[in-house]
């Protein structure tokens, strides 16, 4: 059963990251290079779009732990993080090689072959996830729902910053260390959701407060890259994402009284979304400049977001009609969790 305000939050959360791409393609393309107030809303949405993912991805694991136990979680999420993963990176690499010399990029075919070792694009999020809740899924087993917090507070240290668990410079460790401690945080936010959600109306002003010293904050930090680079990898990130996700949260709550249906659809497809969303950017963005020779910033702006939110939810209706379901979802003779059930 799918809870209302968290499909709101993800719908959210997704028009984001679309947007947020988006803009940061058109700047390095050299449409809107160095704008300063898409270098604005950049610096705040990075601030805690991200976080907010992994926040959720805690909130619902507990339940879906106790639903499935260890083999089916794991089984799972096989299935539904891992395989993506993979199929996706191989298959948005492969164009973004064909494609090079009108992307912004230059990717190589041993840039994408290396998707086990360092993830690339939108999709390091995926494999992070992956980590974490490989990692999760025994221990949260061997715990009860009382010590979450000592999770937490264990993994604090690592997502400050405190110490580097780059090992052999994979990325694998260092992705639980800076984002299990978000994830534990969810997890432990859902034994106070119905308390919370009670309590919307009045939350809002405090955490709209919250989340505005906040992004009074990063913007403060603009003017020096070296300091934006600092922070980004210190304690103060996660001050930030903090401060500013309370509000989302209690914003998503209060937004789900209104029942808008549009961004709870958003919401619902945000992982298809997800895995599509800059293929289907790229090609408005390289159709406007070559094809239509537009240069307009707010026409990329519009129809590159409006491409990255629609037409993967488009594909995925229609991978369910078509031979194009190995693309959201494994077919049976690697699907971990049917042959887990069989």
């Amino acid at each position: 059963m799918r809870t209302p305000w968290i499909d709101t939050a993800k719908g959210i959360g997704i028009c984001l990251v679309v947007y947020g791409h988006v803009a940061r393609a058109i700047m390095a393309s050299g449409i809107a290079s160095g704008d300063p107030v898409l270098t604005s809303i950049d610096a705040m949405i990075y601030s805690f779009h991200m976080p907010l993912f992994f926040f959720l991805a805690g909130f619902l694991f507990p339940a879906t732990l106790e639903r499935h136990g260890v083999k089916g979680t794991l089984a799972r999420k096989f299935d539904t993080v891992a395989y993506p993963y993979v199929v996706w990176s191989i298959v948005q690499g492969s164009l973004e090689v064909l494609l090079s010399k009108w992307t912004n990029g230059h990717t190589t075919v041993t840039e994408v072959l290396q998707l086990f070792l360092a993830p690339r694009a939108q999709f390091w999020f995926l494999f992070a996830l992956f980590m974490i809740e490989l990692v999760a899924t025994p221990l949260y087993r061997l715990t009860s729902r009382r010590w979450y917090p000592l999770l937490a507070l264990i993994a604090f240290p690592g997502a400050a910053g405190l110490f580097d668990a780059n090992v052999l410079g994979t990325p694998h460790l260092w992705y639980v260390q800076k984002y299990f401690f978000l994830f534990a945080c969810g997890s432990i936010v859902k034994g106070f959701e119905p308390r919370l959600f009670s309590s919307r109306r009045w939350l809002l002003a405090p955490t709209l407060l919250a989340f505005m010293i906040a992004q009074w904050m990063v913007l403060r930090g603009l003017p020096d890259a070296t300091h934006r680079q600092e922070i980004a990898q210190s304690a103060t990130a996660l001050g930030f994402a903090a401060m500013s996700l309370p509000f989302v949260l209690v914003a998503s709550m209060n937004l789900s009284d209104l029942k808008l249906p549009w961004l709870s659809a958003i919401g619902v497809a945000s992982f298809p979304i997800y895995l599509a969303h800059v293929l289907t950017a790229a090609g408005v963005r390289i159709a406007l400049t070559k094809a239509f020779h537009v240069h307009d910033m707010r026409v990329h702006l519009i129809l590159g977001c409006f491409a990255g939110v629609v037409l993967p939810m488009l594909l995925h209706r229609a991978s369910r009609r078509a031979p194009l379901a190995w693309l959201f979802e494994p077919p049976r003779l690697v699907a971990m969790s049917k042959w887990q059930t069989a």
